[in-house]
């Protein structure tokens, strides 16, 4: 895009960077977290609210969490992460999750993730807020320290423990731990004030406190050196160098932030010891997924862009039409009634969305299950199957196990993909030979046309176990026992067995909590259940 604004949003302040054509336009401008700089704000994005805003937060109240999840795909794979967000963050709808591979072992191998949320919502809502309602394109919000790992490459930094220290004018000295191309852990560190001395000795004593931390979570491999990449000016790097001694397990890496700036492809000088305008400029630069801003939040970027598109459509069309007429004059005319033609198809059709986006955004239905409710209705028509059996199956055992409470249960009929996956797989292979092979053959064709699957996903929790995990694990392996006695049950597969539950430590500034487990009283369990059925005609 030629112009935009981008944002740097700290607990303290908020700065408003212009953007255009390629560059930063201008000085930014300063708004404070009260009345008086929400009003200021709020008249400068009412100007021109058709230009996308993009924000970058640099906050304290950001945590990092990294958990295993189960390894699924589609929609399952979207409903588990909304859902492992939400149930990480329940106080901030501003979450992400991020896969960072597999766990590497034998059998079951879970995604590894890292969970990332803002645990104060106040700091950023407010602001938020006032973009929507003046209606401005809001293009995403993005985290610091997840953005941090695209200078990983350029300044050859991916190894098996760096360590990136980076400076902030609003916010403070930033440590962020990766390990090669994934982030692990980010901590900072407010500075009194930007002396050089004072920098130095805030600088060592923070290092110190970070790889205290580091240790006791085990990040650093074991016989790996740790690398620091720092940046800033000469001047405050001058009075860290003689304190930067390398050993074996520590070694300095130190440039200053111009020098960041041309590995990266940014031309503007940048003289000071800070890195918001790097930080902002690289955001700039280059389009990156969005980690922090809700669906309802970018309502307005969406709809701009469907325009945009639109019109962008519109302009091919036309001077399709004009190509094609050649230097003929009534060749010509036809094509321009032909551009104002669909000119005003295009208008119509972005009217019409708009109508339908005024009534249903922001909604608190989400669009992925109103395609799995059309999807399903679509099916039950198609085949007239109903859950009806399955579910009886399942009730029937669940009678002898009063510690079993079900919260979830997802059907999927014998014209899902994975339960028509499973019935090519049933079917005898095609035999070779003459006329008395295919006779057979086609005689096996019709006595497997009359199976089909069906496939249950069941989520709930063993109740009432006074923390006795041991307990929660027998009762869901005897109740899947009992199910795979009978005849009808073709295969079950568990995907969350109960445990326990650890507290793990996050450190949020310079506080750190210990691990320990946590006593429960419930524990949630999942598994699928593949029944095999009788006629596909049969109705339910």
């Amino acid at each position: 895009m030629l112009e935009k604004y981008l944002i740097f949003l700290t607990k303290d302040r908020l700065t408003l960077f212009y953007w255009k054509k390629g560059g930063i336009a201008g000085p930014p401008t300063q708004f404070t977290p009260d009345e008086e700089g929400h009003n200021k704000f709020a008249e400068v994005m009412s100007v021109r609210p058709e230009v996308p805003v993009t924000m970058l937060v640099d906050l304290i109240e950001e945590e990092y969490r990294t958990e295993t999840i189960p390894h699924v795909f589609g929609p399952d794979r979207v409903a588990l992460h909304q859902r492992r967000s939400s149930r990480a963050f329940p106080a901030s709808p501003y979450n992400y999750l991020e896969i960072q591979g597999r766990e590497k072992k034998k059998g079951r191998r879970d995604d590894i993730a890292m969970l990332c949320g803002i645990t104060d919502p106040d700091i950023i809502s407010g602001w938020l807020n006032i973009l929507a309602e003046k209606k401005v394109s809001l293009a995403g919000v993005y985290s610091l320290p997840l953005l941090s790992m695209k200078l990983l490459k350029p300044l050859d930094g991916i190894s098996p423990a760096t360590l990136m220290v980076s400076w902030q004018s609003t916010s403070g000295l930033r440590f962020s731990f990766f390990s090669g191309n994934h982030l692990k852990m980010s901590r900072m560190a407010p500075v009194p004030e930007p002396e050089p001395k004072l920098y130095s000795e805030l600088f060592v004593s923070e290092l110190a406190k970070t790889r205290e931390y580091l240790g006791s979570l085990r990040l650093v491999p074991r016989d790996t050196p740790l690398q620091v990449v720092l940046f800033t000016n000469p001047e405050m790097l001058d009075a860290v160098r003689p304190k930067c001694i390398e050993s074996a397990t520590l070694k300095f890496r130190l440039m200053t932030v111009n020098v960041v700036a041309r590995k990266i492809g940014i031309k503007r000088r940048i003289m000071t010891p800070f890195s918001d305008s790097l930080f902002v400029q690289l955001l700039g630069n280059r389009a990156f997924g969005n980690h922090y801003a809700p669906p309802a939040s970018r309502g307005f970027y969406f709809t701009r862009l469907i325009k945009s598109t639109l019109l962008v459509a519109t302009v091919i069309i036309s001077l399709v039409g004009l190509g094609m007429g050649g230097s003929s004059f009534y060749d010509g005319w036809v094509s321009r009634q032909k551009w104002q033609q669909d000119e005003k198809i295009a208008d119509a059709l972005y009217q019409r969305y708009k109508d339908v986006v005024a009534q249903h955004v922001p909604t608190a239905i989400d669009p992925g299950d109103v395609r799995k409710t059309v999807l399903l209705v679509k099916q039950l028509e198609k085949r007239k199957t109903t859950p009806n059996d399955l579910m009886l199956l399942i009730s029937k055992e669940l009678e002898k196990f009063p510690l079993l409470r079900l919260d979830d249960f997802i059907w999927q009929g014998p014209e899902s993909d994975e339960a028509a996956a499973i019935l090519q797989k049933s079917q005898p292979k095609q035999p070779r030979g003459g006329f008395f092979a295919r006779r057979r053959s086609r005689g096996n064709q019709l006595a497997s046309a009359d199976k089909y699957f069906e496939i249950g996903t069941i989520t709930g929790n063993v109740t009432g176990i006074n923390g006795d995990i041991e307990l929660a694990v027998n009762t869901v392996n005897t109740f899947m026992q009992a199910m795979l006695r009978n005849k009808q049950v073709h295969e079950i597969t568990p995907l969350i067995m109960p445990a326990e539950e650890e507290k793990t430590a996050v450190l949020q500034g310079d506080v750190f909590a210990a691990t320990k487990k946590k006593k429960v009283n419930s524990a949630p369990f999942s598994f699928k259940i593949i029944v095999k059925g009788g006629s596909r005609g049969t109705s339910h």
